[in-house]
């Protein structure tokens, strides 16, 4: 566990990596990216100690504003946070020991939206999406992210076509496994969301897809769940 800095523009994002003690060439590796609001990368520190013991090398990171990472939100747009995710997604593929072809994005809420985007910009192998949110396309480039999921109403709970968002087009266009994780009692995230996220993937065999029972969107009070998660996410990569 060893705090880095990302380097983006003139700033640095702070940043955590997880590497397993003893390694015997390049290992595979991940990016977590974090939820937005009060979320930070200190929610998925255990998760990345688990799939350090199993070889692979992790990366946490604050984005802009959130954590130790500099930025006031409501100066912040999503192609702001999404420039955040590919700083990050650069500094974990130049590190020496990782495969390069051999990176995983998970990402949680927000992150999730964020790291679907991410597949367009740079090579990912799979993806774990929880709870995943969807955005419109306009606004994309306007601050102030959580005013505009406050004026969203309806939107989410609407079905969509995959051609019909940023994120939903990327999903559809990316050809490695998808992870899809839903909380059956989620109070942001309505279940229409997780189905148009579904229907996105295109090949047969791609998507898996687990409802974790009782949960609500924020785990952050809920050790139990948390530990069903981790269960989860470590079960389907040592299958991967």
């Amino acid at each position: 566990m060893q705090p880095v800095q990302i380097p983006i523009g003139d700033v640095q994002l702070n940043g955590t990596l997880f590497c397993p003690e003893k390694l015997e060439g390049k290992a595979p590796a991940l990016l977590s990216i974090h939820g937005g609001g009060k979320s930070n990368q200190e929610r998925a520190f255990e998760i990345a100690k688990l799939l350090s013991a199993m070889g692979v090398i992790v990366l946490t990171f604050d984005m802009h504003g959130h954590g130790k990472s500099p930025g006031e939100l409501p100066q912040l747009s999503r192609k702001d946070f999404l420039d955040d995710c590919i700083a990050a997604y650069d500094f974990l593929a130049a590190q020496e020991k990782v495969a390069k072809e051999d990176i995983t994005v998970l990402g949680s809420s927000f992150g999730a939206y964020l790291a679907a985007l991410l597949t367009k910009e740079r090579e990912v192998s799979r993806l774990i999406l929880r709870v995943p949110a969807d955005y419109p396309d306009e606004g994309f480039e306007t601050p102030d992210v959580e005013k505009a999921e406050k004026e969203m109403g309806t939107w989410l709970a609407q079905a969509k076509e995959w051609k019909e968002t940023k994120t939903l087009r990327a999903l559809h266009e990316f050809r490695g496994k998808v992870l899809l994780i839903e909380s059956e009692k989620d109070e942001e995230i309505p279940h229409q969301t997780i189905e148009n996220f579904k229907a996105a993937v295109e090949e047969e065999g791609q998507l898996t897809y687990v409802l974790m029972k009782d949960a609500p969107h924020s785990l952050r009070d809920k050790p139990e769940l948390q530990r069903e998660l981790e269960k989860i996410v470590v079960d389907w990569l040592i299958n991967q």
